[in-house]
């Protein structure tokens, strides 16, 4: 949105919210800050409040970025009134999430949680690999859709 006529632009306010913000919603935050600038403001939370798995932080530290140090945000619905977008990344998430106004635009990104994997630990990483992956395509569609120059990379 533009302030005032004076050419300013506001901040676009985006949330990722999925089930215990540990993982998915911690990594779309993570990605999104990187990848978006400064033009937006990124937020994660999730319905119910866990620490970062830790092979979500390694994963994305293979990319040089760092969510180790966060701790898990509940959603906020005051926040939640704020937001341009409410991205919700699993189906609980979008079952759970509480309503917002219709200012705020809702979109439904469904990834599994990779926290659940099963398999040999190569496996398992493999699928928070995919995860990220996925969450960094959808993401990067998602923010070259606006009309002015992403400044990340």
């Amino acid at each position: 949105t533009v302030g005032g006529g004076r050419g300013m632009i506001d901040k676009i306010k985006i949330m990722f919210v999925c089930t215990g913000n540990g993982c998915r919603s911690r990594m779309a935050a993570g990605l999104a800050r990187h990848i978006g600038g400064d033009r937006f403001e990124f937020y994660s939370a999730g319905l119910d409040c866990m620490e970062v798995d830790p092979r979500a932080a390694v994963v994305m530290a293979e990319l040089g970025l760092d969510i180790s140090g966060e701790k898990p945000q509940p959603i906020d619905p005051e926040l939640m009134q704020r937001m341009d977008y409410v991205i919700t990344l699993c189906e609980a998430a979008e079952e759970g999430c509480p309503e917002a106004p219709d200012s705020v635009a809702r979109l439904y990104w469904p990834f599994p949680n990779p926290s659940e994997a099963e398999g040999t630990e190569a496996e398992i990483m493999a699928q928070f690999r995919e995860v990220r992956d996925g969450i960094r395509h959808k993401l990067q569609e998602f923010l070259d859709g606006f009309p002015f120059e992403i400044t990340g990379s």
